[in-house]
């Protein structure tokens, strides 16, 4: 007896420890769950702080580049700095025809190590001003190996290279397209990839492989497309339309029996009526 109360005794104990084990395991979980939220808030707090800062960077390294242009194909001739300040000092006031003097220029220095390709001159001024003169009187180099173009930061350039192959199609079609920024300028307005693929659907739709296809589906199809095509028939369809059948063959019967008399058909049924005309005749001998 008194072992069985012993047994009783240790499957209480057992029943209150898997009860203890049971609150435990639901507080470490609910304490994991929490520990996982407050991770993933911190986790996003930090992502918009990344993203902030990195628009930040952005902004410092297009102001610092905003005094910079870049000029390519210039020949290596130089043997120090001083004698490649003056060929770009050269380059400036003869072959952009603006004044510039040393104490304008801020700094000089090739891009890239050397090799056999001729490195590009990056150059920054003292100030935007006589920048932009510079970039406006560019177009004085045409027909010449150089070209200027802005100090740009390596996502741009990236963007650049990828529309490259979109600006050369736009100029094979006899449109006015080319680079600015980030973005293609055509015929004088900003082109969108959005609007560009809406603009294809569109011409999808109205192909002709499409309007066959409708063709061999509806079998109205036929009478609406030669609708189209002969606005004659166009009329007519407008002038019957909500008409009955009925209606339809009556119209068809007093046209087919007008042409009929016309051509002296005496057999028509319009031809059995009595004439409006010859009544007026017989009445008028009759006076």
């Amino acid at each position: 007896m008194a072992e069985i109360v012993s047994l009783g005794k240790i499957l209480e104990e057992i029943k209150k420890l898997n009860e203890d084990n049971k609150k435990y395991k639901e507080e470490i979980l609910t304490k994991f769950e929490e520990t996982i939220k407050d991770f993933s808030t911190k986790s996003n707090g930090t992502e918009k702080e990344l993203i902030s800062l990195k628009e930040k960077i952005k902004k410092i390294e297009n102001k610092s580049k905003k005094k910079n242009f870049v000029i390519y194909n210039l020949e290596e001739k130089e043997s120090n700095y001083f004698q490649l300040e003056n060929c770009i000092l050269s380059l400036i006031n003869d072959g952009c025809r603006v004044s510039c003097v040393d104490i304008e220029i801020d700094f000089i220095k090739r891009l890239g190590k050397r090799s056999n390709k001729i490195r590009p001159v990056l150059v920054g001024l003292t100030t935007w001003r006589k920048k932009m003169m510079i970039m406006k009187s560019k177009k004085l180099l045409k027909g010449s190996n150089l070209r200027i173009e802005d100090d740009l930061p390596k996502d741009i350039l990236k963007k650049q290279k990828e529309l490259i192959p979109t600006m050369l199609k736009f100029r094979e079609e006899g449109r006015k397209a080319f680079i600015k920024f980030d973005k293609i300028m055509v015929d004088g307005k900003v082109w969108s990839e959005d609007e560009d693929q809406s603009r294809h659907k569109r011409s999808a739709e109205s192909s002709p492989e499409i309007v066959e296809e409708m063709d061999a589906v509806s079998p109205n199809a036929q009478t609406t497309n030669s609708a189209v095509a002969d606005p004659g028939v166009r009329k007519k369809q407008f002038a019957t339309r909500g008409k009955s059948p009925a209606w339809e063959n009556s119209q068809n019967i007093n046209r087919s029996n007008w042409w009929k008399a016309g051509n002296g058909d005496k057999s028509s049924t319009y031809n059995n009526q009595p004439n409006q005309n010859n009544h007026l005749q017989t009445s008028g001998t009759n006076h």
